[in-house]
Formats: C-alpha cells, sequence, structure tokens
C-alpha cells in the first residue's frame, strides 16, 4: 500500500511540473514574470521555483516512479497505480499550464487539440471525469 501510495504522488509530481514547465514554454513574457509557479531564473520573477527547478521534478517523479513500481507487489495494483496517477497527474498538469499561461486554473474556453491531421474537440468536463476515474482506479488499488 505505501508502494501504490508513493507511485501516485511521485506520477503526480512529474505531471505538475511538466506542466510548470510547459506553461512557461508557452507563456507571454509577462505571465512569465508574474505568476507564481515558475520563473527562468531565481530572481528573476514571482516564483518560487525557477524552470530548471522544475525539471528537476519531473526527473525525480519519473525516476522514482520507475523504482517504485517494481514494489508493487501485484500487476493489477501497478496498473490501477498507473493510470489512476496518470489520469489524476493529467488534470494537475492542466492546472498549473493554466494557470502559468493564463492565469487561470479552470480555462474557460479549451482549444482543439490538433495532432497529425487529427482534430480533437476538447472540454472542461474531460478534464473533471480523468480526476473522478483517476481518483477511482488508485482507490480500487489501495483497497484490493
Amino acid at each position: 500500500m505505501v508502494a501504490e501510495i508513493l507511485l501516485f504522488i511521485f506520477l503526480c509530481l512529474y505531471h505538475f511540473a511538466e506542466g510548470c514547465t510547459e506553461g512557461y514554454t508557452w507563456a507571454k513574457p509577462t505571465r512569465r514574470k508574474k505568476n507564481r509557479l515558475i520563473q527562468g531564473r531565481m530572481g528573476e520573477g514571482a516564483a518560487f521555483i525557477d524552470y530548471h527547478g522544475w525539471r528537476y521534478g519531473e526527473n525525480i517523479g519519473i525516476f522514482f516512479s520507475v523504482i517504485i513500481g517494481f514494489y508493487i507487489p501485484t500487476c493489477t495494483d501497478l496498473i490501477l497505480t498507473l493510470l489512476g496517477g496518470w489520469l489524476v497527474g493529467s488534470f494537475m498538469y492542466e492546472r498549473a499550464l493554466n494557470y502559468v499561461v493564463r492565469g487561470d486554473l479552470f480555462k474557460q474556453d479549451k482549444t482543439e487539440y490538433h495532432i497529425m491531421g487529427l482534430v480533437i474537440p476538447r472540454y472542461r468536463w474531460q478534464d473533471w471525469l480523468a480526476l473522478v476515474i483517476g481518483v477511482a482506479l488508485f482507490a480500487l488499488a489501495l483497497v484490493k
């Protein structure tokens, strides 16, 4: 049970850190200086961690996720924890990205997602659905 909780936490850390760094990449110069999550270098903005600090967060999240995954006793628990952590982490990623880029955790208008010629519509309810399903899957991993 401890391994599942740690894996979940490190997956969420990775996704949140990834949202911060990607948000910084897409943010306009004024948002880069104003947001409280990420700055280019220490002392260049209002944030408490700089870009490379969040990159370390990404690396720590992935590194320990891989290590801890070996300590989860069953394949079912591993899959449920991975899926749950990924979905909750995706929710956290979107929150960090939206805050850094727009200053709003819950962006009202979502743009379409374009990948290899496909256009996928996106809605806010999809983020909330990912959170609910992710928490449910993680809870299943813990009670099994």
